[in-house]
């Protein structure tokens, strides 16, 4: 569940809150907001429980975004947020408003699977399979291509 953190992060508590399940895989992504609203609307997740009914989280790309803390990155700063809650982080996810959107399918069961050379994303839709394997990726030079290059995500 989730996608442009901005846009869903004011639906909780309405009929349109899509993270009142448990065992969410949460998928966030943002285009040109700044670090201090991200923030602030990660920290309204968790004030409402939402990470904490997390079994993993997708970063997507946070595309033309601020950096005004002290903080190098947006990945950064939620890997600080993060770091507690113990459950895998995939970064630097190709969706979002980048040059490369692969789809995510809201509401699937999903498996994710995070470690240093990569990560998988298994979608089960009425029994059948697709496997996203993101060190499979290529993509055009761009700000989120550079970032999983970075994370050894892609050469």
């Amino acid at each position: 569940m989730g996608g442009n953190l901005c846009t869903f992060a004011p639906n909780l508590s309405t009929q349109a809150d899509a993270t009142m399940g448990k065992d969410l895989i949460l998928f966030v992504e943002e285009v040109e907001e700044s670090m201090h609203n991200i923030d602030r609307q990660m920290r309204i997740l968790q004030m409402n429980g939402v990470l904490d009914r997390c079994k993993g989280i997708i970063l997507g790309e946070f595309t033309d975004c601020g950096n005004e803390f002290t903080y190098e990155s947006v990945e950064a700063m939620f890997n600080k947020m993060l770091k507690a809650y113990n459950i895998p982080v995939l970064c630097g996810f190709p969706g979002g408003h980048g040059d490369v959107n692969l789809p995510l399918v809201m509401g699937s069961n999903v498996t994710i699977d995070v470690r240093t050379d990569g990560a998988t994303l298994q979608f089960n839709i009425d029994g059948n399979q697709q496997q996203v394997n993101t060190a499979d990726i290529t993509a055009p030079a761009s700000p989120a291509s550079v970032r999983m290059r970075l994370a050894g995500k892609i050469e």
